[in-house]
């Protein structure tokens, strides 16, 4: 009778395991212990996994610190869009064909080692992640202060020694595990400034830290020859290999995300990117320097970024900081067309590795046909078919014969695909590239944001067929109720709204890619002049705003430049605009706000359209009742 007291036991384990707490699993009954410093990669796998195979909806972690290996993570093959080719990687929590589940850290702090993508969601729906927090235990990033400086070399001093080495009279960035031949060259560096961690206004990025010589003077310093770089003794240098292998979060083909509470300290690459994927709300998502901590970097790449998505994308009381990239960037794809099988049938290929493997389109979906070097569309076909030929290209036959204009070289673009995007009480600061980027042909609301001290443009909205390949269309744009304090500090681009299109061979100079953008009651404080630099736009409105010029930093563009700049521009409204300078008493618009436009004249009369931008209820839910405002 022995055996089976032990059965009964054994089982009356397993069962409490399961059900002690209801449909909640608790991630510490399969061994995955707060604060141990232990690997919690195997643990919290079989965790998610029984939690799956019955059907449980809700993953708690017990409130601690939780560290990940690659040892025991699930291994997948994943294409993610902006990110390195990476052959297989290892994911800590990896949500997958999954229908209703949360995930709640209880505050726990997720702390990941060598190279990992920390949490992935794949072909889900219905999935919430809530209070936690994603840091590396070893950032790939070295960080030197400027400690001499003569017109020859520089003098670094760096404070983790385990960061870096010098080899072959190079800096090269040290892996966690500093294992023979894991470390990376250093090949570029932006500059900070201490004094509030905020970049060096009028630096920007230098590509070429691998063509420079180092020499190492002791364990903390090394000397610099042949650094071109602005920079001064104080200033903090950051080296990076500019690589992308993981994001922190990643959604791909998946439906009603919610991740709130979150923050994400470090990241491989962007802080979370989803990817044709639809219905996801970001609200107090953070991508922040960890608190405490001497860092001046947080992600290597942007903070969000959404790649071919579609339905209704917010992101709301978020603060992205100290990126190596964008503050938010959200496009779709554009594809060459490679050949040309049969009048229905086409064979498409991706134009930028890092999209390769990515699906594009669906059966029943509606492609649009474009010149490359203008994005002028000219046809439209819907998918009958589609399938991978290899991780480059994709045989597509559509519904019917494609118009004869369809040619080889030409690109296309998916109508599907194509978001409705609120992005609203967000705070970004002190990041090496532009603020945000959106490119929709829906609707974008841009509302109660601070803009604070970016390398480049707040706004930018662009998009090419030639280099990435992202189509962005800028359609039904509504920006109100923003600060934009400092922006366009480096080398990045013009104005602190930037709407930069190809205009050269447009048929007969009636094609406009930007249409219908409203800047209204908005608040600029800044020191460079130009305000908004546009190429290519029908129907903007700029009015209602409030334009300060201070002397914050040296103004790297002439006392007499335009407030805007405008060519190849139609039915444009700038009025009911304040102008102050701190030198001058409020001006309107009329006399001081200068404008440079070769081409059509200003249309007062404005064909600008009216829209009525999506709003929604705001549910962890899997309804999302979305209504005209």
């Amino acid at each position: 009778m022995r055996w089976l007291y032990t059965a009964i036991i054994a089982s009356s384990a397993i069962l409490m395991r399961g059900n002690a707490i209801g449909q909640a699993v608790d991630v510490s009954l399969y061994g995955a212990t707060p604060n141990s410093g232990q690997n919690s990669s195997p643990s919290v796998a079989r965790a998610i996994d029984f939690a799956l195979r019955h059907h449980r909806s809700k993953i708690l972690f017990k409130r601690g610190r939780y560290d990940f290996w690659p040892q025991g993570a699930v291994i997948r093959h994943l294409f993610i869009s902006n990110h390195d080719g990476v052959a297989e990687r290892a994911v800590a929590i990896s949500i997958e064909h999954v229908s209703g589940l949360e995930l709640d850290g209880n505050g726990s702090e997720f702390v990941f080692h060598d190279s990992m993508l920390p949490i992935a969601i794949l072909h889900s729906d219905r999935v919430t992640l809530r209070n936690f927090s994603i840091d590396y235990a070893s950032p790939h990033i070295v960080q030197a202060k400027v400690v001499n400086k003569n017109t020859s070399f520089v003098d670094l001093h760096i404070d983790n020694p385990s960061s870096y080495s010098v080899k072959d009279d190079h800096i090269f960035i040290l892996a966690e595990d500093a294992s023979p031949g894991s470390e990376q060259l250093a090949r570029g560096s932006v500059v900070f400034d201490p004094e509030g961690k905020g970049l060096v206004a009028g630096t920007g990025d230098n590509w070429e830290i691998d063509k420079t010589t180092a020499k190492r003077m002791d364990r903390n310093d090394v000397r610099l020859f042949g650094l071109t770089q602005q920079t001064r003794p104080g200033d903090v240098l950051i080296l990076w290999n500019g690589d992308r292998p993981n994001p922190a979060i990643l959604a791909t083909q998946s439906s009603h995300i919610l991740i709130s509470s979150a923050q994400v300290y470090s990241a491989q690459g962007m802080g979370f990117i989803a990817q044709y994927s639809e219905e996801i709300h970001l609200d107090r998502f953070n991508v922040i320097l960890k608190p405490g901590s001497d860092r001046y970097i947080s992600t290597t790449g942007d903070a969000v970024h959404f790649s071919n998505c579609r339905g209704q994308i917010i992101v709301e009381n978020g603060l992205f900081e100290n990126m190596l990239d964008d503050g938010i960037n959200l496009h779709g794809s554009y594809l060459r067309i490679a050949e040309k099988l049969a009048p229905d049938t086409l064979v498409l290929e991706f134009g930028h590795p890092q999209t390769f493997g990515l699906p594009f389109a669906f059966s029943g979906d509606t492609l649009r046909f474009i010149q490359p070097k203008t994005l002028e569309p000219y046809a439209i076909a819907k998918v009958a078919e589609i399938h991978s030929l290899d991780d480059k290209h994709l045989w597509i036959r559509f519904t019917e014969a494609l118009p004869s204009p369809v040619a080889v070289k030409d690109a296309a673009e998916n109508l599907v695909w194509q978001p409705n995007v609120i992005y609203r009480n967000n705070h970004i600061r002190h990041n090496r590239a532009r603020g945000a980027l959106f490119g929709s042909q829906a609707s974008t609301v841009v509302e109660d944001n601070f803009f604070d001290h970016l390398s480049g443009p707040a706004l930018l909205f662009n998009a090419d067929a030639s280099g990435w390949f992202e189509n962005a269309p800028a359609r039904n744009v509504l920006v109100r109720h923003n600060r934009f304090l400092d922006t366009n500090m480096g080398p990045y681009g013009q104005g602190s709204i930037s709407i930069i299109f190809p205009v050269e061979g447009t048929k007969d100079g009636q094609y406009f890619n930007a249409r219908n953008i409203r800047i209204e009651d908005n608040s600029f404080e800044q020191f460079q002049q130009l305000l908004v630099y546009a190429v290519s736009v029908e129907g903007l409105s700029f009015k209602h705003n409030r334009v300060l010029l201070n002397h914050d930093y040296p103004a790297s563009l002439p006392a007499d430049a335009p407030v805007f700049s405008l060519s190849h521009t139609r039915c444009v409204d700038v009025s009911q605009n304040v102008l102050q300078s701190i030198d001058h008493a409020s001006t309107l618009d009329s006399t001081l706000l200068s404008i440079k436009e070769p081409g059509i004249p200003f249309d007062t009369a404005s064909c600008i359209e009216s829209f009525q931008p999506l709003v929604c209820s705001i549910q962890a839910t899997a309804s999302r009742f979305c209504k005209d405002r």
